[in-house]
């Protein structure tokens, strides 16, 4: 509905959302279901560095180059394989 409806605002706040949480969250479902290695500290990073860079991307105007949808999946899987391994999981 935000598309066919002609208010930029909201076409842009649903943009941030989709960008946001779809690319982050689908990073943090998927490798939660698939890596056992992957765990909570790695997915808290991965989610504050998604949302934080999809806010950047969108503001700093990047979005009309490469869209922030794909970007936040790259960077948000970038963040969550290198958050694994750099703070490993202390087992107790």
């Amino acid at each position: 509905m935000a598309y066919f409806i002609q208010d930029d605002l909201i076409y842009t706040i649903v943009g941030y959302v989709w960008a946001g949480i779809g690319g982050t969250f689908s990073v943090v479902i998927m490798l939660s279901l698939f890596w056992k290695k992957f765990h909570g500290k790695a997915a808290l990073i991965t989610i504050i560095v998604g949302m934080l860079f999809t806010i950047t991307w969108i503001s700093t105007g990047m979005d009309e180059i490469i869209t922030s949808r794909i970007m936040t999946f790259v960077v948000a899987g970038v963040v969550a394989v290198g958050g694994t391994y750099f703070f490993p999981d202390v087992e107790k």
